[in-house]
């Protein structure tokens, strides 16, 4: 006579609490909702869907509206930061469900299929979109900055492309070591609220001369070449 088969597990049915699943209708099941966000530009949706939930279904719905938010709910400017502390609100209901026994079987329906974890899934890359944006910003920052309006007396140039200064614009110039052997020249003196280049004979080291503005100022660099 055969062993008998010990593969399934005996369901736990002290685990029962009274509460039942809004979904399935099995039990132990916890009363937590889960929320989500989906912000489109001015446009913005606050999702909610309402317990009580058994662990399995908990966790599938947990995935589910973590998953969309993390694809849909960045997409607003008052949604980057919405966005985040929905999926923030909804990590005690998520550590409650996970607690949770297993359904106990018998329920009038199927419990959902929680499926894989959440990190597990393609579609959670959508977590990193703030991430990404937040580096591209960073990125834009670094190559805009060292422009002209943050160059000084005594500041060595070079340009952006490294091409030849004499073929350069003003907008081009970027300060660098004066140590760094793509250093084309030396500032000798910045002349802040001129345009009149001319004013950089008034300098015996200075050989060439920039003018540049921005918004609220302009200047004029007056530079000597290394070469």
């Amino acid at each position: 006579m055969s062993a008998p088969d010990q593969s399934h597990s005996v369901p736990d049915f002290a685990s029962a609490n009274g509460v039942y699943c809004a979904y399935c209708g099995a039990t132990p099941a916890a009363p937590v909702d889960f929320r989500g966000h989906r912000g489109m530009l001015i446009v913005m949706q606050f999702l909610r869907q309402p317990g009580p939930f058994c662990r399995d279904c908990g966790l599938a719905t947990y995935r589910r509206m973590t998953v969309e938010s993390a694809w849909l709910g960045w997409w607003g400017f008052l949604s980057l930061v919405i966005n985040p502390i929905t999926m923030l609100i909804n990590l005690p209901g998520r550590s409650t469900v996970a607690a949770l026994a297993p359904p106990i079987p018998g329920s009038p329906r199927q419990p959902m299929d929680p499926g894989k974890p959440l990190l597990r899934r393609p579609a959670a890359l959508g977590l990193l979109l703030p991430v990404a944006a937040a580096l591209s910003i960073v990125a834009g920052v670094l190559v805009s900055g060292g422009g002209t309006d943050e160059l000084a007396t005594g500041d060595c140039l070079d340009t952006r492309d490294h091409s030849a200064l004499r073929m350069a614009k003003a907008s081009q110039l970027v300060e660098t070591g004066c140590s760094d052997p793509a250093a084309q020249a030396k500032i000798v003196v910045r002349l802040d609220n001129t345009h009149d280049t001319s004013r950089c004979r008034e300098y015996p080291d200075a050989d060439d001369a920039f003018t540049d503005s921005d918004d609220t100022k302009y200047f004029v660099l007056c530079v000597r070449r290394f070469s």
